[in-house]
């Protein structure tokens, strides 16, 4: 497995099992991504990586993706003028389109702000203007993740491609296709189509990772 071993008992393994009589069945299924269960492999491929970035956390809710960390700006000249030595960020993603396994997000909010600051936020007032302090740290988060994440020409949206988590199940390569995807609860929720059993993609990734649930034939 990619990050974990198996549970040892896991019911929708067990139901999974159940299904394997049902070869080439065009199905309906919905995946949960599980994202508060990603912050160790985040900030192992992500964080530790990076001098700047401190911290990365994922949540969701009411349809939206949210990002919060920190972010120091040791590198930045005018960083080291104010004598800024740390930037908390949070923004929020919301789905606007799901083509050919690829999520497109499109931000619906980001802010910057000096976390030790409780009254006038010099950090605050000035990202209001000033784009380039964002997209250096959206940078620092896509790089992280350089064949799953883009930028898109398109102002304030990145791109989730999801076929490369599919390509490295081969049984399953080529044969998913994900239509929907929703963020909500602290997960998010995937619904796709599927001519093959999908037990596979949850054997690689691990349960608690990933939930798959059968919804019948199309």
């Amino acid at each position: 497995m990619i990050l974990d071993e198996l549970l040892k008992l896991n019911p929708v393994k067990i139901f999974w099992e159940s299904t394997q009589s049902l070869p080439g069945m065009k199905s309906n299924y919905h995946a949960i991504l599980f994202l508060k269960n990603l912050d160790r492999y985040i900030q192992k491929k992500i964080v530790e990586p990076t001098e700047e970035l401190e911290s990365l956390n994922l949540d969701s809710r009411s349809g939206e993706l949210s990002l919060e960390g920190i972010y120091n700006p040791r590198k930045y000249f005018w960083a080291k003028i104010l004598r800024i030595k740390k930037i908390h960020y949070q923004a929020r993603l919301k789905v606007v389109h799901v083509e050919d396994n690829i999520v497109r997000f499109k931000f619906t909010a980001y802010s910057l702000d000096n976390p030790g600051k409780k009254k006038w936020d010099f950090i605050r007032f000035f990202s209001r203007f000033d784009p380039i302090h964002k997209k250096r740290i959206l940078n620092k988060i896509v790089r992280g993740f350089p064949n799953t994440l883009k930028l898109t020409p398109i102002k304030w949206e990145v791109q989730l491609n999801l076929n490369y988590f599919l390509n490295q199940v081969p049984s399953i390569a080529g044969k998913i296709h994900v239509i929907t995807a929703l963020p909500d609860n602290g997960n998010m929720y995937f619904g796709a189509k599927s001519s093959v059993i999908m037990k596979p993609l949850m054997d690689f990734f691990g349960p608690e990772y990933i939930k798959i649930s059968y919804d019948g034939e199309v």
